[in-house]
Protein backbone atom coordinates (compact mmCIF):
# COMPACT_ATOMS: atom_id res chain seq x y z
CA UNK A 1 0.00 0.00 0.00
CA UNK A 2 1.13 3.47 -1.24
CA UNK A 3 1.15 6.58 1.55
CA UNK A 4 1.08 8.82 -1.30
CA UNK A 5 -0.94 8.31 -4.47
CA UNK A 6 -0.98 10.46 -7.90
CA UNK A 7 -4.52 11.22 -9.28
CA UNK A 8 -6.27 13.34 -11.73
CA UNK A 9 -3.15 13.18 -14.11
CA UNK A 10 -0.38 14.18 -11.26
CA UNK A 11 -2.42 17.60 -10.72
CA UNK A 12 -3.21 16.05 -7.01
CA UNK A 13 -1.57 13.64 -4.37
CA UNK A 14 -3.64 11.12 -1.78
CA UNK A 15 -1.87 10.65 1.23
CA UNK A 16 -2.57 8.46 4.65
CA UNK A 17 -2.15 11.36 6.77
CA UNK A 18 0.85 11.19 9.14
CA UNK A 19 2.93 13.39 11.85
CA UNK A 20 4.10 15.87 9.45
CA UNK A 21 0.41 16.42 7.58
CA UNK A 22 -1.33 16.90 11.47
CA UNK A 23 -1.45 20.79 11.37
CA UNK A 24 -2.71 21.48 7.96
CA UNK A 25 -5.27 18.39 8.26
CA UNK A 26 -6.52 19.58 11.55
CA UNK A 27 -7.03 22.98 10.53
CA UNK A 28 -8.99 22.51 7.17
CA UNK A 29 -10.88 19.77 9.02
CA UNK A 30 -12.02 22.81 11.83
CA UNK A 31 -12.42 25.48 9.52
CA UNK A 32 -14.80 23.23 7.20
CA UNK A 33 -16.59 21.56 10.36
CA UNK A 34 -17.54 24.90 11.97
CA UNK A 35 -19.08 26.68 8.76
CA UNK A 36 -20.93 23.19 7.44
CA UNK A 37 -20.72 19.91 9.56
CA UNK A 38 -24.51 19.43 10.33
CA UNK A 39 -23.65 18.46 14.15
CA UNK A 40 -21.61 22.03 14.76
CA UNK A 41 -24.35 24.12 13.02
CA UNK A 42 -27.34 22.21 14.70
CA UNK A 43 -25.14 23.42 18.37
CA UNK A 44 -23.92 26.96 17.29
CA UNK A 45 -20.02 25.62 17.54
CA UNK A 46 -18.40 28.38 15.61
CA UNK A 47 -19.95 31.19 18.04
CA UNK A 48 -17.57 29.96 20.76
CA UNK A 49 -13.90 30.43 20.57
CA UNK A 50 -13.36 27.55 23.28
CA UNK A 51 -15.74 25.39 21.84
CA UNK A 52 -13.27 25.34 18.72
CA UNK A 53 -10.71 24.92 20.05
CA UNK A 54 -12.31 21.45 21.85
CA UNK A 55 -12.95 20.32 18.17
CA UNK A 56 -9.89 20.94 17.42
CA UNK A 57 -8.62 18.97 20.11
CA UNK A 58 -10.91 15.82 18.65
CA UNK A 59 -10.38 16.31 15.46
CA UNK A 60 -6.19 16.09 15.94
CA UNK A 61 -6.90 12.49 18.14
CA UNK A 62 -8.69 10.73 15.11
CA UNK A 63 -5.53 12.34 13.46
CA UNK A 64 -3.37 10.41 15.54
CA UNK A 65 -4.81 7.01 15.24
CA UNK A 66 -3.57 6.34 11.83
CA UNK A 67 -6.84 5.63 9.64
CA UNK A 68 -7.45 9.45 7.83
CA UNK A 69 -6.19 10.63 4.46
CA UNK A 70 -5.90 14.07 2.22
CA UNK A 71 -5.58 15.82 -1.33
CA UNK A 72 -2.72 17.60 -1.80
CA UNK A 73 -2.41 19.70 -4.92
CA UNK A 74 1.21 19.17 -6.35
CA UNK A 75 1.40 23.06 -7.69
CA UNK A 76 0.72 24.55 -4.50
CA UNK A 77 1.69 21.92 -1.91
CA UNK A 78 -1.76 22.57 0.37
CA UNK A 79 -3.76 20.20 1.35
CA UNK A 80 -7.14 21.38 -0.40
CA UNK A 81 -9.72 17.67 1.05
CA UNK A 82 -9.59 15.76 4.01
CA UNK A 83 -10.96 12.77 5.60
CA UNK A 84 -10.57 11.94 9.58
CA UNK A 85 -11.28 8.51 10.21
CA UNK A 86 -11.37 6.07 13.67
CA UNK A 87 -12.97 2.95 14.79
CA UNK A 88 -15.21 2.16 17.27
CA UNK A 89 -16.04 -0.97 19.32
CA UNK A 90 -18.49 -0.81 21.21
CA UNK A 91 -17.54 -3.63 23.51
CA UNK A 92 -14.62 -1.27 24.29
CA UNK A 93 -13.85 1.68 26.06
CA UNK A 94 -12.86 4.46 23.33
CA UNK A 95 -10.22 7.49 24.05
CA UNK A 96 -12.29 9.52 21.54
CA UNK A 97 -15.09 9.71 24.54
CA UNK A 98 -12.65 10.13 27.40
CA UNK A 99 -11.33 13.08 25.39
CA UNK A 100 -15.16 14.21 24.87
CA UNK A 101 -15.83 13.52 28.60
CA UNK A 102 -13.27 16.17 29.55
CA UNK A 103 -14.96 19.03 27.35
CA UNK A 104 -16.36 22.03 29.30
CA UNK A 105 -18.08 24.40 26.93
CA UNK A 106 -21.67 24.14 26.97
CA UNK A 107 -21.80 24.16 22.91
CA UNK A 108 -19.52 20.70 22.85
CA UNK A 109 -21.50 19.59 25.59
CA UNK A 110 -24.30 20.04 23.28
CA UNK A 111 -22.14 17.99 20.39
CA UNK A 112 -21.88 15.43 23.13
CA UNK A 113 -25.60 14.88 24.02
CA UNK A 114 -26.40 15.57 20.47
CA UNK A 115 -24.30 12.62 19.30
CA UNK A 116 -25.58 10.54 22.36
CA UNK A 117 -29.09 10.80 20.85
CA UNK A 118 -28.53 10.00 17.44
CA UNK A 119 -26.48 6.89 19.06
CA UNK A 120 -29.53 5.86 21.21
CA UNK A 121 -32.03 6.24 18.65
CA UNK A 122 -30.61 3.68 16.39
CA UNK A 123 -28.24 0.85 17.17
CA UNK A 124 -26.19 0.15 14.40
CA UNK A 125 -24.12 -2.62 16.00
CA UNK A 126 -27.29 -4.34 16.89
CA UNK A 127 -28.44 -4.05 13.68
CA UNK A 128 -25.77 -5.38 11.70
CA UNK A 129 -24.55 -7.45 14.21
CA UNK A 130 -20.84 -6.20 13.97
CA UNK A 131 -18.53 -5.36 17.25
CA UNK A 132 -16.14 -3.17 15.22
CA UNK A 133 -16.89 0.28 12.40
CA UNK A 134 -15.00 2.68 10.96
CA UNK A 135 -16.59 5.79 10.96
CA UNK A 136 -16.19 8.88 8.91
CA UNK A 137 -16.30 11.60 11.31
CA UNK A 138 -15.13 14.21 9.61
CA UNK A 139 -14.90 15.12 5.52
CA UNK A 140 -14.46 18.24 3.46
CA UNK A 141 -12.97 19.44 0.17
CA UNK A 142 -12.38 23.32 0.27
CA UNK A 143 -14.89 25.06 -2.14
CA UNK A 144 -12.73 25.87 -5.01
CA UNK A 145 -11.73 22.36 -5.59
CA UNK A 146 -14.99 20.73 -5.16
CA UNK A 147 -16.95 19.45 -7.98
CA UNK A 148 -13.83 17.22 -8.98
CA UNK A 149 -14.73 13.81 -6.86
CA UNK A 150 -11.90 14.72 -4.46
CA UNK A 151 -14.77 13.35 -1.43
CA UNK A 152 -15.41 10.74 -2.98
CA UNK A 153 -11.68 9.52 -3.28
CA UNK A 154 -10.80 9.96 -0.16
CA UNK A 155 -14.23 8.00 0.38
CA UNK A 156 -13.02 4.67 -1.54
CA UNK A 157 -9.64 5.07 0.20
CA UNK A 158 -10.82 4.71 3.55
CA UNK A 159 -13.68 2.22 2.56
CA UNK A 160 -11.18 0.03 0.60
CA UNK A 161 -8.11 0.82 4.61
CA UNK A 162 -11.07 -0.45 6.07
CA UNK A 163 -11.88 -4.01 4.06
CA UNK A 164 -7.48 -4.06 4.22
CA UNK A 165 -7.70 -4.00 8.59
CA UNK A 166 -11.23 -6.40 8.63
CA UNK A 167 -9.62 -8.90 6.22
CA UNK A 168 -6.00 -8.12 8.25
CA UNK A 169 -4.57 -7.60 4.96
CA UNK A 170 -2.80 -4.21 6.31
CA UNK A 171 0.75 -4.15 4.98
CA UNK A 172 3.20 -4.85 8.59
CA UNK A 173 4.62 -1.06 7.99
CA UNK A 174 1.11 0.10 7.37
CA UNK A 175 -0.27 -1.07 10.15
CA UNK A 176 2.10 -0.35 12.16
CA UNK A 177 1.95 3.19 12.32
CA UNK A 178 -1.81 2.95 13.57
CA UNK A 179 -2.60 3.78 17.01
CA UNK A 180 -2.53 0.77 19.38
CA UNK A 181 -6.52 1.27 20.09
CA UNK A 182 -6.68 0.77 16.36
CA UNK A 183 -4.43 -2.08 15.66
CA UNK A 184 -7.02 -4.43 18.17
CA UNK A 185 -10.07 -3.91 15.73
CA UNK A 186 -11.05 -5.79 12.47
CA UNK A 187 -14.11 -3.68 11.83
CA UNK A 188 -16.56 -5.09 10.07
CA UNK A 189 -18.38 -2.57 8.46
CA UNK A 190 -18.02 1.55 8.10
CA UNK A 191 -20.23 4.22 8.23
CA UNK A 192 -20.65 7.99 7.82
CA UNK A 193 -23.37 10.37 8.40
CA UNK A 194 -24.79 12.61 4.95
CA UNK A 195 -26.56 15.50 4.41
CA UNK A 196 -25.46 16.84 1.16
CA UNK A 197 -27.29 15.29 -2.23
CA UNK A 198 -24.24 15.19 -4.26
CA UNK A 199 -22.66 12.83 -1.66
CA UNK A 200 -25.42 11.34 -1.70
CA UNK A 201 -25.29 10.32 -5.67
CA UNK A 202 -21.67 9.46 -4.74
CA UNK A 203 -22.75 6.95 -2.11
CA UNK A 204 -25.55 5.26 -3.91
CA UNK A 205 -23.11 4.47 -6.30
CA UNK A 206 -20.61 2.96 -4.32
CA UNK A 207 -23.16 0.57 -3.12
CA UNK A 208 -23.62 2.12 1.08
CA UNK A 209 -26.55 1.56 2.16
CA UNK A 210 -29.05 3.87 3.97
CA UNK A 211 -29.00 2.06 7.65
CA UNK A 212 -31.34 5.17 9.29
CA UNK A 213 -32.60 8.44 8.67
CA UNK A 214 -32.43 11.66 11.11
CA UNK A 215 -34.38 14.42 10.19
CA UNK A 216 -32.65 17.79 10.49
CA UNK A 217 -35.61 19.28 12.97
CA UNK A 218 -35.04 16.32 14.95
CA UNK A 219 -31.56 16.96 15.35
CA UNK A 220 -32.18 20.79 15.76
CA UNK A 221 -34.02 20.43 18.66
CA UNK A 222 -32.03 17.35 20.20
CA UNK A 223 -28.84 19.85 20.04
CA UNK A 224 -30.65 22.74 21.29
CA UNK A 225 -30.40 25.28 18.32
CA UNK A 226 -32.87 27.86 18.26
CA UNK A 227 -32.72 28.03 14.58
CA UNK A 228 -35.91 27.72 12.38
CA UNK A 229 -36.01 25.33 9.75
CA UNK A 230 -34.07 25.38 7.11
CA UNK A 231 -35.76 25.04 3.03
CA UNK A 232 -32.14 23.96 2.11
CA UNK A 233 -32.38 20.78 -0.03
CA UNK A 234 -29.09 19.47 1.71
CA UNK A 235 -30.67 20.17 5.39
CA UNK A 236 -33.37 18.04 4.96
CA UNK A 237 -32.34 14.79 6.52
CA UNK A 238 -29.36 13.18 7.63
CA UNK A 239 -28.92 9.71 6.60
CA UNK A 240 -26.40 7.05 7.88
CA UNK A 241 -25.22 5.05 5.39
CA UNK A 242 -22.83 2.08 5.96
CA UNK A 243 -21.31 -0.71 3.74
CA UNK A 244 -20.86 -4.12 5.58
CA UNK A 245 -17.15 -6.10 4.83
Amino acid sequence: MNDCVSILGGEFQLLRVTPELYNEAEEILTDLSINEEVLCLTTNLKDSPESVKELRTLIRHILSCGISFVIRQVASGRIVAALAGIIFNYKKESSYFQIMAQFKSPSMIRYRQLMDAMENSFDMYKEWKVDSIVEVEYLGTKPEFRGRGLSGMLSQCIISFGKLMSQGKLPPDVFAQLSNEMQVNKPGAICTIVTSPSYVKYAQRRGLKVAHRWTISDLRSWGGNTLGPSDDEAFQYADLYMIKY
